[in-house]
């Protein structure tokens, strides 16, 4: 991944961040994005919120799916600290936690979504083309396309 313009901010292949503090579950987030869209994704999962954070600093993906609970950088931080850099960065979430504190703050971080764990190929598959129609509809808008 690399620093881009905004016009190629817009294009595919899309930049995706997975962070997890369990290495097991980025990596599984990972193969589903991989094995459902292929070369349409660069991927990069990392189970360190500092690491993972350094690296959007630099990198500016396009896409972000973080848990909600680690150690270091928690993912509401994560969510406050990317969107002050990034404003048009898409962030997923995903959390074990059903509670209506994590819904409601994840509504009011900026969140494009919330995944409950255990999370399934349908649902982050769901929700990441979601981000990617987000970037494809600005596409049509700034460069007129139909």
């Amino acid at each position: 991944m690399t620093k881009k313009s905004i016009f190629d901010q817009l294009k595919g292949p899309y930049s995706v961040v997975v962070l997890d503090d369990e290495e097991g579950v980025a990596e599984v987030i990972e193969m589903y994005l991989d094995d459902h869209f292929g070369d349409e994704l660069i991927i990069k999962a990392f189970s360190d919120s500092e690491t993972a954070f350094e690296f959007i600093k630099e990198h500016r993906p396009h896409i972000l799916v973080t848990d909600v609970r680690m150690p270091k950088i928690s993912g509401d931080s994560l969510v406050h600290y990317c969107l002050d850099l990034f404003p048009n960065m898409q962030i997923v979430v995903t959390t074990g936690d059903p509670s209506l504190t994590v819904k409601t703050n994840c509504y009011l971080d900026g969140a494009a979504g919330l995944i409950f764990k255990p999370i399934g190929p349908d649902a982050i598959v769901a929700m990441v083309q979601v981000c990617i129609d987000y970037f494809k509809r600005w596409e049509k808008i700034i460069l007129n396309k139909k």
